[in-house]
Order: structure tokens, then sequence, then C-alpha cells
């Protein structure tokens, strides 16, 4: 396994959907300040990214419309050639945070054995998981997955309720995905009331350029869930120092 060295770039891959535009945009604040770091980003919006494929050791896009996105958002790479990369970030893909299971379970309707098995039944099929499957039959690299952004803050009547976020977290990284992967747990900078993110980071939110005539145009105001490029810089810089520096 390859990693950071002194005279050694560090390649990430990282493959999402639209809430990788936070992530692209944060890169453009700070790449200047990381010489030794290279992302290229693979992304499409929604679920478009199901339509990967397995051909010869690489992954391919199977649709126009996913061949298009990822050359766009990788600058010009129509195929990912894992090989190239020592660290993977799968993001979004519908991995999000299950509140509504987190609400149950704050009203002691489930135990923790059947909260625990909800969140297998809620999360294990996702185009995250899909993904990772597709990531880890072609490389023993180290893959983090980074959930959808959790909800922007907004009035809510369950927000006097104790919801464990870490529990979360520790419990998908023990039952789910265990020694494949490990979950990267939303900056606590970013995060209000211990289970939302701080409404100032959706703020002038805009959409990434996939090739379709969309970039750039920002995102309704009650659009709660995807993030501006401030998010993307402090996700980013939390992520970068949970990479081992090794070398093999």
């Amino acid at each position: 396994m390859n990693g950071l060295t002194d005279d050694k770039a560090l390649n990430i891959c990282v493959l999402g959907n639209s809430h990788v535009g936070s992530l692209k945009f944060g890169w453009d604040l700070i790449k200047p300040d990381y010489a030794k770091i290279n992302i290229t980003f693979f992304a499409a919006r929604a679920d478009r990214m199901r339509y990967l494929s397995i051909e010869k050791g690489v992954l391919i896009p199977t649709t126009p419309y996913l061949k298009k996105s990822i050359t766009q958002t990788s600058g010009g790479f129509e195929t990912i050639n894992l090989s190239a990369f020592d660290v993977c970030l799968i993001y979004g893909l519908k991995f999000s945070f299950p509140y509504k299971l987190e609400f149950d379970r704050t009203s002691h309707y489930f135990s923790k054995a059947v909260y625990e098995h909800s969140i297998l039944d809620t999360l294990s099929d996702t185009l995250s998981m899909q993904t990772l499957k597709k990531v880890r039959s072609l490389s023993d690299m180290p893959v983090y997955i980074g959930h959808n952004p959790l909800t922007a803050y907004s009035k809510n009547p369950f927000l006097g309720k104790k919801i464990n976020y870490s529990e979360f977290v520790s419990c998908v990284n023990r039952i789910l995905i265990a020694d494949k992967a490990t979950l990267l747990a939303q900056p606590e900078e970013t995060l209000i009331e211990n289970i939302y993110t701080k409404t100032e980071y959706k703020s002038g939110a805009i959409g990434m350029d996939v090739g379709d005539g969309s970039a750039n145009k920002p995102y309704a105001d009650k659009d709660n869930l995807h993030m501006n490029g401030e998010f993307g810089r402090i996700y980013l810089e939390s992520f970068f120092k949970q990479i081992p520096r090794v070398v093999g």
C-alpha cells in the first residue's frame, strides 16, 4: 500500500454524487496549500453512479450520461483506474443518517441490538455500499465513506431528544463496514445540536459542473441537504488528518 512520503504525493480518488460539489469547491479553496495531495473527483448526479461496471480491472460508465459526468468532474478521465490512487473516498451516494431510527431509538422503541440491525437493513444496500463492493473487488487501498451531509438546522420538534450521532458512526464502523472501510464523522465544527449542520454551510451552495448545463446554479433556499465550498474545505481538511501516512 502506498502512502504520503516526503517525495511522493498522495493520490486520492473521490466517488460520489451531487454532494461531491461541496468537496470540489472546497478543494479549489485549499489546493495551493496541499502540494503533496492530488484529488480526482468522479461524480454524477442522483443515483447515476450505479451505472458503473467492472471491466478489465477498471470501473467504466455504461451510459453516455455517466461517461460525460465523470469525464467532466475528473478533468478528462473516461474510466476509473483505481490502481492509480492511494486512497478512495466514497461520498454521498444515498448514505444518509437515519433520523427516523434515531428518534425511535431515543423513544425507547428499539433495543440497542434491534437498532443496530435496523441500521444494517436501512444502509446495507445503499448506492454507497454497492460502490464500496465494486471498489473492494478491485483494490485493497484504504477506503473511507462519507455520508450525506447532516440536514441543515431548522426548527424541529425532535430537537429536544438526545440523539447520539457518535453512536451511529461507531455502530456503522463496527457492524456494517468493519474492515472494509471507515465511516468518517462529519467535522464537529460544522455541527449544531449534535445532529444537524449549521445553516451557514448551506448558504450559497451551488451545483457542480457535470457537463449537463446546470453548473454553478444555486440550490433552492429550502434545500437543506447540499452544502457550500466552505463546508467542503472543513470536511477535506478533517479528512486529510485521518489518512495514515504510511509507506508500503
